[in-house]
């Protein structure tokens, strides 16, 4: 009973020992939402950008402290000697002690600085929207990126599949003229024209898997999956409908691009620094206050006692060498350049609109064209098996319209592939969220 329970466990661990083994080398099933995901969940960049916001957040916070007293503590001593002495009626009187101890605490509090304080905390504001839109647009290039690289992988390994089915198909070619060479009804010269399509075909299968292999790469780097781990793609070139009204597609991406965002961030932090240049020479009004303890006061020089000290202080400058006027006249002129730097950026997201709306409506035409295309060939292609059973067209005829289908169908494969990159990069030049 013992030995065939023995015998059970054994038999339970070699299975779950095989099911982790199997499960360890399953290679991951990504959609393009998935490996969107993955992007932004991963990537050092957007962990960068999101690490900037809390920077600038305890920016505010440090131009907030400015409000709250400052308060420092002191403690010092001193030995003097020889002490000062004052002789009177014949009798001498130190005036300080030998040994000095001061331990004080001091607090200042500025009361008013006519706006400096609170210009200064507006500017440290503006930089969390100028971060927050700064990891928009990271995430925005990362995304699209993301999916530039998932769809080619699914296009090149689509166009390895079109290839190893011409090569296939010219395998079959070769034995079949072989065979007919053997008995008088094809040539050599067919069979050597057959093998040098398929060398042609295997060297630009080569090309396509070391392409594939750089775009896995990509891939990888992007979505933080381990090189040693591989990925399955599931995805396919769905012709998604998109409105291509350029007036409106114009307005929605000057809404939602995060670059004109940040531009007008730009502005905003801008007029902001202007303001605080223009009032660095006024007055500020502070409240201090000093409290401690120590000794040298009349007339027991040596006894320790509490003490303290109170004031108000007007600070108002009188000159400052100019310096002033002269940050006026720079946040002015930063000031001048963010509003031309904005009108470029205008310019540049209108021209990408209007240039991405030119593809999508070339690439669905290009599409048409390609479908007409491919069922030419295929009908070629279904005429010429027809033709050459019964001995009216050669063997090269045959090739041609098999390799005619096999250019057609890349050709179909590449309009497919066009259109909806095209389709995702005029999504991406709208400002269109591509990242849940």
């Amino acid at each position: 009973m013992r030995r065939n329970l023995f015998y059970i466990s054994c038999i339970l661990l070699l299975m779950v020992a095989g099911n982790l083994f199997s499960q360890s080398h399953t290679a991951d099933t990504l959609t393009v939402d998935q490996a969107i995901q993955l992007t932004v969940e991963n990537h050092p960049l957007i962990r960068q950008a999101t690490e900037g916001i809390n920077a600038s957040r305890a920016n505010v916070e440090v131009s907030r402290s400015s409000y709250y007293p400052g308060v420092t503590g002191e403690a010092s001593y001193s030995r003097i000697g020889p002490t000062p002495k004052l002789n009177f009626l014949g009798e001498s009187f130190s005036l300080f002690p030998a040994n000095n101890y001061d331990f004080h605490v001091g607090a200042n509090q500025r009361v008013y600085d006519f706006g400096k304080r609170s210009t200064a905390v507006e500017l440290a504001k503006s930089g969390i929207e100028s971060a927050s839109d700064n990891l928009g647009l990271v995430k925005s290039n990362l995304t699209f990126r993301t999916i530039q690289v998932f769809y080619a992988i699914l296009f090149l390994q689509q166009n390895q599949s079109v290839l190893d089915e011409e090569i296939s198909a010219l395998n079959a070619h070769i034995e079949v003229t072989r065979k007919m060479a053997e008995t008088g009804s094809a040539t050599e010269f067919e069979v050597l024209t057959t093998k040098v399509r398929v060398a042609d075909a295997e060297n630009r299968k080569v090309d396509v898997q070391n392409a594939l292999n750089r775009q896995n790469i990509l891939l990888h780097q992007l979505t933080g999956i381990p090189m040693q781990k591989e990925i399955k793609l599931s995805g396919q070139f769905a012709r998604t409908p998109i409105e291509l009204n350029t007036d409106s597609l114009v307005s929605t991406a000057l809404n939602l691009r995060p670059e004109y965002q940040l531009a007008k961030d730009a502005i905003t932090s801008a007029e902001i620094r202007q303001r605080l240049a223009s009032i660095g020479d006024r007055p500020d009004l502070d409240l201090h206050l000093l409290a401690g303890l120590k000794n040298g006061f009349i007339p027991n020089l040596n006894t320790i006692k509490f003490n303290w000290v109170a004031g108000v202080q007007l600070q108002v400058p009188v000159f400052n060498g100019f310096r002033t006027r002269y940050q006026t006249q720079e946040a002015r002129a930063n000031l001048e350049a963010a509003r031309a730097h904005i009108q470029d950026v205008q310019r540049r997201i209108v021209s990408e609109v209007q240039q991405e709306v030119a593809n999508v409506k070339a690439s669905e035409e290009k599409l048409k064209t390609s479908q007409v295309q491919l069922a030419q060939a295929r009908e070629a292609l279904s005429m010429a098996k027809t033709r050459f059973e019964i001995g009216m067209v050669t063997n090269l005829d045959l090739l041609d319209a098999q390799t005619s289908l096999s250019q057609a169908e890349l050709n179909h494969l590449r309009s497919l592939y066009n259109y909806v990159q095209n389709r995702y990069a005029l999504e991406n030049a709208i400002g269109k969220k591509l990242w849940k």
